[in-house]
């Protein structure tokens, strides 16, 4: 067997065996906060470069399950005595029929970051349990929040059930992330997703997509055409900014929803519309009832379970999760090479309010992805609208000669601070916040009389 090149030795580095960069971004800053070496490997027919040695080798199951023996036999040729990690959305009796050698360690997705590196012999258990937290990765929803950690509790509780789900949010908070979520958990995931926005149509358009029409219903109606309801039988129908349909329109649909069947316009035919309606709004609907612009009945029709996502500002943890996957997206799209964000603008990203949110958060990032021609992304790419805008960090009392006289290390405090008051004391969260080890957090916050 030919060898291949080696890279530089490294007893933190770690191999993971993946078929998609899908979860680097989740995967890298966690690892890399705590002093590991990320090295992705994407074809073991055509590996390229290899480490000369690792400490650790982690396969994530779904690069292809069919293959986990050949990929096994692999590591034990190229990495003796190295065993490896597997992370599986699979039970461990699952992947038995795939195994002649069972791996001593196998994962469940999702998983804490906790249980990750406990398995690769980093000890937290000296951390409290109330500042244990979860790192979640689940298809494009992705988060390290526990706001956003209930959320998809909640959904996974829902999702396999046919009960109509109303999702409340902020504009950009994910809506239709979570919407592809219940649809890909739910009993009808082999079936349709089929969304439409209420708001971005005018009342008759929007009619003639929901019911369908026939040909010559109406002025242009040159062949029939059948509606998003027709459509999406048997599946999910996702009514996006429902809060802005038109009161008339709104009755229909209630009658479609009851009977389970609907009439294109023009046509007095029933046709079958059986769908699990996931609809959204930005709006509070209950207002909107009080105003007389909403259905009562429609309301409860549709609001059966309510789920509700917290603004970017709420979600600290998120940000530099986000931004980082983000970052991978738009770099690979773009094809440029870019190792990341500068300090200065990471501080910026965890102190703008982030009035968008998440929708904002990604804009910005393909944006300066496009405009940078530097291997780190750096504040001047900030667009000086947000830079008037967004928050400034606050600075430590500068008194000249005095204990309290700016410098790095009382600006590290101060930052420090911050992420502890943001979380409300929560070390892990704020270590996560800061992009620091937990380990160099606790020093940190002894060194500066914080602990």
């Amino acid at each position: 067997m030919q060898e291949k090149p080696f890279m530089t030795n490294s007893s933190r580095r770690i191999l993971f065996i993946t078929r998609t960069e899908n979860d680097l971004p989740f995967l890298r800053p966690l690892l890399e906060r705590e002093g590991f070496i990320l090295h992705p490997l994407f074809s073991l027919s055509d590996p390229g470069p290899l480490p000369r040695t690792v400490s650790h080798i982690i396969i994530d199951i779904n690069f292809d399950i069919n293959r986990l023996e050949s990929a096994l036999q692999w590591c034990r040729e190229h990495y003796p005595g190295v065993s490896p990690l597997l992370l599986s959305p699979l039970p461990a009796d699952s992947l038995a029929p795939f195994l002649s050698l069972q791996p001593p360690v196998i994962i469940k997705k999702p998983f804490s970051s906790e249980e990750l590196l406990m398995s690769l012999g980093d000890d937290s258990s000296a951390i409290p349990a109330d500042e244990k937290s979860t790192l979640i990765r689940d298809g494009s929803f992705m988060t390290a929040s526990p706001k956003m950690e209930a959320v998809y509790e909640l959904v996974r509780q829902v999702a396999p059930t046919d009960a109509f789900v109303l999702v409340r949010g902020e504009t950009g908070t994910g809506k239709e992330v979570i919407t592809e979520l219940i649809h890909r958990m739910s009993l009808r995931r082999n079936e349709k997703l089929v969304p439409i926005n209420c708001a971005a149509l005018p009342e008759s358009l929007l009619e003639s997509e929901l019911f369908g029409f026939e040909k010559g219903a109406f002025t242009g109606a040159s062949e029939s055409k059948p509606g998003k309801f027709e459509y999406a039988h048997k599946g999910t129908l996702f009514l996006d900014e429902i809060g802005d349909m038109a009161l008339p329109l709104q009755a229909k649909v209630l009658r479609v929803l009851q009977d389970k069947e609907v009439e294109r316009l023009g046509s007095h035919e029933k046709r079958k519309a059986d769908v699990r309606v996931v609809s959204a709004t930005h709006q509070p609907l209950e207002d909107l009832m009080e105003k007389g612009l909403f259905r009562e009945d429609l309301y409860y029709r549709l609001n059966v379970i309510s789920v509700r996502l917290p603004p970017l500002r709420e979600r600290p943890e998120d940000i530099l999760l986000l931004s980082a996957s983000f970052l991978e997206e738009f770099k690979n799209k773009y094809s440029k090479e870019i190792e990341g964000f500068s300090r200065e603008v990471r501080d910026f990203f965890l102190h703008y309010s982030w009035p968008g949110n998440v929708r904002e958060l990604r804009n910005l990032v393909e944006s300066m992805v496009i405009l940078t021609r530097k291997r780190v992304i750096t504040n001047e790419l900030l667009p000086d609208p947000l830079k008037e805008k967004g928050p400034r960090l606050a600075a430590p009392s500068f008194q000249p000669g005095g204990k309290e006289a700016f410098s790095l290390e009382s600006g590290e405090k101060e930052l420090i601070r911050q992420a502890l008051e943001k979380t409300g004391g929560n070390r892990a969260r704020a270590a996560r916040i800061l992009g620091i080890a937990r380990s160099t957090l606790y020093n940190k916050m002894e060194k500066y009389g914080l602990a």
